[in-house]
């Protein structure tokens, strides 16, 4: 029964969510005063009729600073991470109007804007 069970988990979760790309673009910003660059890509997952917002961005020293919110709307709350240490997410506030975002770090503090083309 085991087997059975840990078979169907892993077919389950190999069934890959319906997603189409909506927009991929490159972004612009500070968080906290550091100046940032980097993608935008916004997947529309149709499974559950939300928007994956996901972002990798870049500091002059090639820091890198990635978030994911998922939502419905034009703003939810996600996670944000530094340098792949995902394992270390910070709560994040985010809101999205037209072409232009804001971060807010609910755990640590600081926010920041974000224009994209």
């Amino acid at each position: 029964m085991r087997f059975l069970k840990a078979g169907l988990l892993i077919f389950l979760t190999a069934i890959p969510a319906q997603t189409k790309p909506v927009y991929q673009g490159s972004c612009e910003g500070a968080f906290s005063g550091v100046s940032l660059g980097g993608q935008l890509r916004v997947d529309y997952l149709s499974r559950h009729s939300t928007y994956a917002y996901r972002g990798v961005f870049y500091d002059a020293g090639r820091n890198r600073y990635d978030f994911e919110v998922i939502t419905n709307q034009s703003k939810g709350v996600g996670g944000a991470w530094k340098n792949g240490m995902r394992h270390r997410e910070s709560r994040i506030d985010f809101q999205i109007s037209g072409k232009t975002f804001t971060i807010a770090d609910t755990d640590h503090g600081g926010s920041g804007r974000f224009v994209c083309r």
